[in-house]
């Protein structure tokens, strides 16, 4: 029979062993789980992609239907505002006039 000892030994190192197995199975479900979240997140957003595309598709072999003008009312807000005149357009417009006039003699 072998001795207490070397069979308390041989239990120590299978406990750890077993311990460290379950250690890298968690291990793998953590980085699988995260595998899996990755993967579907590019899924998800190469599906939205390739329905833009389709969606895009469809609507250019519609045909475009006439609407009528709408007519939206002129706001006085949007009114323009006089700009202060220069000196150069006063004299410009000082000058126009005297030669638009017909001569005296």
């Amino acid at each position: 029979m072998k001795s207490p000892i070397v069979d308390l030994a041989l239990v120590g190192v299978a406990a750890f062993g077993i311990g460290y197995a379950v250690h890298e199975l968690v291990n793998n479900a953590e980085e699988t789980k995260r595998s899996a979240k990755r993967l579907v997140r590019r899924t998800r957003r190469a599906g939205r992609k390739v329905k833009r595309v389709i969606v895009a598709k469809i609507h250019s072999f519609k045909k475009p239907v006439a609407e009528e003008p709408i007519e939206e009312p002129i706001e006085e807000d949007l009114e323009m505002e006089e700009t202060p005149v220069t000196e150069a357009e006063e004299i410009a417009a000082e000058e126009t006039p005297a030669e638009d006039a017909p001569a005296e003699a």
